[in-house]
């Protein structure tokens, strides 16, 4: 069981440098846009700061360098620490939406003022020394200073894995701070 466990506990910390724990898992790209309010937030295009949504979403854009933070796995009863690191890019795909890239993976938030909310259940497949799975997001919120210099990352996810024929499944904490490159 220790060598299950340690097998597990070294895939799932690749899995946190891959991006997965982060702004990094992903959906599928084909299919569009389908949460509460589309391309609009319900108030005729403002948010409930007053300014547009474009401008909210604007805020998110661009590539942004991972200051400090990790991802804290929970697996077999085990306790994994990952320092989060690298970069992540935003672009907009609507003046209420911006999809997030990191490492391999894509994720895509809706906007609202200075917060970003990942769209809960997208997930993303991984495969790292000979152990595959999926990590899915439970709840991630990607919050901008009012400058739009710096954010906030804070979130849920769980990772699924097949290891030595056993399904194996770890909850993901993350926090991390950005800084807009």
């Amino acid at each position: 069981m220790l060598l299950i466990s340690q097998r597990v506990l070294w895939s799932f910390s690749m899995l946190a440098v891959l991006g997965l724990g982060g702004a990094g898992c992903g959906g599928d790209d084909s299919s569009p846009n389908t949460s509460a309010g589309g391309g609009s937030n319900g108030t005729g295009g403002s948010n409930a700061a007053g300014g547009s949504s474009a401008a909210a979403a604007d805020k998110f854009v661009g590539t942004w360098a991972y200051t400090s933070g990790s991802d804290n796995a929970t697996c077999l009863g085990q306790m994994l620490m990952q320092a989060r690191t690298g970069t992540a890019t935003i672009t907009k795909t609507s003046a209420t939406t911006i999809v997030v890239v990191s490492g391999p993976c894509t994720l895509t938030f809706d906007v609202s003022g200075n917060t970003a909310t990942a769209q809960a259940g997208q997930t993303c497949p991984f495969s790292q020394s000979g152990v595959s799975g999926t990590g899915t997001i439970s709840s991630f919120t990607l919050t901008a200073s009012a400058d739009g210099k710096t954010a906030h990352l804070a979130g849920m996810s769980s990772v699924s894995a097949m290891v030595v024929g056993m399904n194996v499944t770890c909850s993901v904490t993350t926090t991390a701070d950005l800084q807009k490159q």
